[in-house]
C-alpha cells in the first residue's frame, strides 16, 4: 500500500483512500499518472450547497474582477487628467489667456 499525496484543497464530499500501487486501470498506463487518492464518499452529494458554493465562488470572483477593473480604470483617469492638466500648462495660448484673465482681475 501506498499513499499518494499532493498538496491541494480537498473538498468534503471526498475521502482519503489509501490504494494499492499494484492496481492500475488502464486509462492510468495511457495517460501514464498514478491512481486517484480520493474517491466519492458512498454519501448522496448535496447538489444545491454544490451549487450555492459555486454561485458564492463566481460572485467573488466577479466582483474581485468589477474592483479591480475600477483600481485599473481610475488610475488611468488619473494620469489622463494629469497629463491634460500639463498640456494645458506647456500650451502657450492657455498662458496668455491665463495671465490676462488674472491681470483683469485685479
Amino acid at each position: 500500500m501506498c499513499f499518494i499525496l499532493q498538496q491541494t484543497e480537498v473538498s468534503d464530499s471526498l475521502v482519503w483512500n489509501p490504494i494499492d500501487c499494484e492496481i492500475l486501470g488502464p486509462i492510468h498506463n495511457y495517460l501514464k499518472v498514478a491512481p486517484c487518492m480520493f474517491r466519492p464518499n458512498p454519501d448522496q452529494l448535496d447538489i444545491q450547497t454544490i451549487s450555492e458554493q459555486v454561485t458564492k465562488f463566481n460572485i467573488v470572483r466577479k466582483t474581485k474582477k468589477n474592483y479591480e477593473n475600477a483600481q485599473l480604470l481610475r488610475k488611468k483617469w488619473k494620469k489622463n487628467k494629469t497629463e491634460r492638466k500639463l498640456k494645458r500648462e506647456n500650451d502657450i495660448l492657455y498662458n496668455i489667456k491665463n495671465n490676462t484673465i488674472n491681470t483683469s482681475n485685479y
